[in-house]
Parts: C-alpha cells; structure tokens; sequence
C-alpha cells in the first residue's frame, strides 16, 4: 500500500490546520493556513498573545477561541496532543468571523449616531413640535392635518432618539437573575399579541447570570418580537435555552460563555448580504416605517453584559443565538 504524507492530506483540506508547540513555533501548516498568515511563530502574528498562551498552559481542547490574526478576526479550535514526549496543540482556523466584526463596528457606530442625533436634533424638535401646536388653533381644517402631521412625524423621530440613547456605556445595576424568568416575562408580554405560538425549551440546570435585569428583558424582547413579526400566522417559534460544555471565550475578559439561549422561528428567512449587517444601524428586513435599531439595541445590550450574539439563516430558518457568562465567571 501506497504511503501519503500528512502533509499531502492536511493540503487537500478545506481548513486551515497547523501544528504548534507551547512556544508558538510552527511545526507544521497547510496551504490555506500559510495563505491567512506565513510565519515561524504564530504569536509574532496576534494581537492576544497572552491571554493565548494562558489558555495552551490548560492543555485542554478549547472550541471557538477568537483571535485577531493578521489584523482580522478568526475562530481558532485548539486540540492539546503529546508526540514524542512533546506537548503539540493542532489548531484549525475558521472563516473570518464576520458577524463578531460587524457586531462591534455597528455598536460603536450606533453610540457615535447616539451622541449626534441626541444634542444636535433633540432641541430643534420639540420647536418645531412646539411651533406646530401653536399654530393648530390658528389654520384652516384642511391646514390644521398638516399641523397634525407635523406633530406625529416630530413625536415619531423624538421615539426614535429615545431608544438610541439607550446606547449609553452605563449598564446600571447587576443582579443575580435567572435567565427563564426573563424569558418567561418576555413571552408573558408579548404572547396575546399575536396567534404565534411560543415553544419553550429550557435546560432546567443552567446556571445563574449576573445582569441587568431591566435591560436583559429589553434584549430579549427585541429578539422575540422579531422572531414573532417574521413567523406567518399559526406558526411557532422556539424559545431555548442550553448550557455549552464548549463554549466560545470572550477573549476581552476571557470568560468562558456556556449560558445560551437561542430564538429560533420559521419564517423567510434573512437573506446573506443583510445578515452579514443585521446587527449595524437602521438595517432592516423589515416595512419602512421600522427604525431599524432594535437589534443594534440588542447587540449592544449583549455585549454589555459580556456575551456574544450571532445570527444563522438558512432553510426558511432563522436563529439568533446568545452566548452569556454564568455569574460565578464574572469578575
């Protein structure tokens, strides 16, 4: 039998695989992995070398690692393995990870269009509102409509400014909080608003959270409220909660984030060049008269409270899941 090289099947791979030891120095890559980065140490090419290293000391096979390489963001999986008395780690790279990229661009995007919109349209505003009320008295009843319009249009926009100032850095209070009774007070309010029924799906053993319980229940809402507007009548979406024995790592706090809850409904689905964007301001698959900030709310919310949100749609399916750090790994 016809020997072949590891070398000649990690090539033919769809994935970037390599080998490294517990210095960094690169034992062995394939071709698409010397395509993301080509050098001797893989530390001299990352942002977080240090947090990295702490994590090869554990020895232990770690899923869904993100990493800055080369100025982009990866998830890396790392597999600890012993050759030769060495301790080796094989790590895979997989595709640039967008929807974190696009998740922290549209935040800070949103806090600057916050700030803006705020003190520069806020005051003229209640002018014109005021202006218009004045002059309702004084016009015709076929120009006192326009007054009328005038009113709700300035009143809609004042809404709008509302919700953006929820961008704000400050996240109040945290409290030990069971993530099902903030789930179950989001369906409790939103479950006669329609004939879509809500399906839930709880791990009765998942661990507490430390959040802001006000601010938890807004996420959460927006996330349902979506899933409901999406679904077609008599359908039904699912409410579900898990605990990740591999959980991804947010790689700021370096926390590991087990706690995850997924809204998942059957509705058309978001098509890939939206979904790439969902989470940035004032993207919407939604009528016109939708401000389009209630998952950039969302998305900043989540991230204030250390976890991560990621959107998958495929099969007339759509899946927004959330991944949050139990209470006893916040620091």
């Amino acid at each position: 039998m016809q020997s072949i090289e590891i070398k000649d099947i990690w090539d033919n791979l769809d994935l970037a695989i390599f080998t490294i030891n517990i210095a960094g120095d690169v034992i062995l890559a394939n071709d698409i992995c010397n395509s993301i980065f080509n050098a001797d140490n893989f530390f001299d090419v990352i942002d977080n070398k240090v947090n990295l290293i702490e994590y090869l000391k554990q020895s232990r096979k770690i899923m869904g690692l993100e990493l800055n390489i080369n100025s982009k963001n990866r998830i890396i999986n790392i597999n600890p393995m012993v050759k030769l008395g060495q301790e080796l780690f094989i790590i895979t790279i997989e595709k640039e990870n967008k929807n974190i990229e696009n998740e922290k661009t549209s935040i800070n995007s949103v806090k600057v269009i916050a700030e803006m919109l705020s003190h520069e349209i806020k005051n003229p505003l209640s002018g014109i509102k005021g202006a218009a009320q004045l002059l309702h008295d004084e016009l015709s009843p076929n120009n006192q409509e326009l007054t009328k319009l005038i009113e709700f249009e300035t009143t809609r926009i004042q809404n709008i400014l509302d919700k953006m100032e929820m961008f704000s850095d400050e996240i109040g209070n945290l409290e030990l909080l069971n993530i099902h009774e903030v789930l179950d007070h989001v369906i409790t309010l939103l479950s006669n608003d329609s004939n879509i029924k809500i399906n839930r799906i709880y791990d009765p053993s998942l661990p507490k959270i430390h959040a802001n319980k006000n601010l938890a229940i807004q996420a959460f809402l927006n996330l349902v409220k979506n899933a409901i507007e999406a679904s077609s009548d008599n359908s039904e979406i699912i409410v579900k909660t898990s605990f990740d024995l591999d959980p991804k790592i947010n790689t700021k706090t370096t926390q590991k984030l087990p706690i995850i809850i997924s809204i998942i409904d059957n509705g058309i689905g978001i098509d890939e060049e939206v979904r790439d964007n969902i989470f940035d301001p004032f993207v919407t698959t939604k009528p016109a008269n939708s401000s389009g900030l209630g998952l950039s709310i969302t998305a900043k919310l989540i991230n204030d409270h250390n976890g991560i949100i990621s959107c998958e749609s495929k099969d007339n399916q759509t899946i927004f899941k959330v991944s949050l750090p139990m209470a006893k790994d916040i620091s």
